[in-house]
C-alpha cells in the first residue's frame, strides 16, 4: 500500500514540475480577477448574481428540451416543472440582483466551505508528494474556511458589495498560493536542468 501511494507522489510531482508555467499563468489569472473583484465589489457581486441568473435559465432552457425530447418517458410532468423552476430562479436573478445576490452570499459560504476542505486535501496530497510549498495550498485551504465563517457570523446582516470583496480576496489569496507554488516548481526545474 505504501509503495503505491509513493508511485501516485512522484507522478503528481514530476506532472506538478513539469507543467510549472500553467500553474503560475492561472496564479496570475487569479491575482488580477481578484484585484478587479475587490477594486469593484458590488460590481463584481452582479456580474456573479447575472451570471449564476443565465446559467439557470440556460439550464432550464435544457431541462425542457431534454424533458420535450424525451414526453413518452413518465415524469415528464415535475421534469417540466423543474425545468421551469430554473428558468423562474435565473429570471429572478435579473429582476432583483440584490436579493439575488444575497442568496448568493449563502451560496458562496457553501462554497468556500467545500473548497476550502477540498483544498486541504490537495495540499496533504502535495506534501505526501514532496512538493515544495505546499503549505500555501493548506494556509489558502484554511483561508478560504475562515470566509465561509465570517459570512456565517456576518448573516444575516450582509451588504451587497460582500460578496465582490470575499472573492476578490479568495481570488487573490488563491492567486498567490498557485504563484508561489509554481514558481517553486519552476526553480526546481531550472536546478535538475543545470
Amino acid at each position: 500500500m505504501a509503495g503505491n501511494q509513493d508511485s501516485a507522489a512522484l507522478k503528481l510531482s514530476g506532472e506538478f514540475h513539469q507543467h510549472w508555467w500553467a500553474v503560475l499563468i492561472e496564479g496570475l489569472l487569479l491575482l488580477v480577477l481578484g484585484a478587479i473583484a475587490i477594486t469593484t465589489p458590488f460590481l463584481a457581486g452582479l456580474v456573479i448574481t447575472v451570471v449564476v441568473g443565465w446559467l439557470l435559465i440556460l439550464a432550464g432552457l435544457v431541462g425542457l428540451w431534454t424533458s420535450w425530447s424525451m414526453r413518452r418517458v413518465k415524469g415528464l410532468a415535475w421534469a417540466i416543472l423543474s425545468s421551469l423552476v430554473a428558468i423562474v430562479a435565473g429570471l429572478a436573478f435579473f429582476a432583483w440582483p440584490i436579493g439575488g445576490l444575497i442568496s448568493l452570499t449563502l451560496m458562496l459560504g457553501a462554497y468556500l466551505t467545500v473548497d476550502g476542505v477540498a483544498t486541504i486535501a490537495l495540499a496533504l496530497q502535495h506534501r505526501r508528494a514532496k512538493t515544495i510549498n505546499w503549505g500555501w495550498l493548506l494556509v489558502n485551504g484554511m483561508f478560504d474556511l475562515l470566509l465561509a465563517t465570517v459570512i456565517i457570523v456576518l448573516l444575516p446582516g450582509v451588504d451587497a458589495w460582500l460578496v465582490g470583496i470575499i472573492v476578490g480576496v479568495d481570488l487573490i489569496f488563491a492567486g498567490i498560493s498557485m504563484i508561489a507554488i509554481g514558481w517553486s516548481a519552476k526553480v526546481h526545474v531550472a536546478k535538475l536542468s543545470a
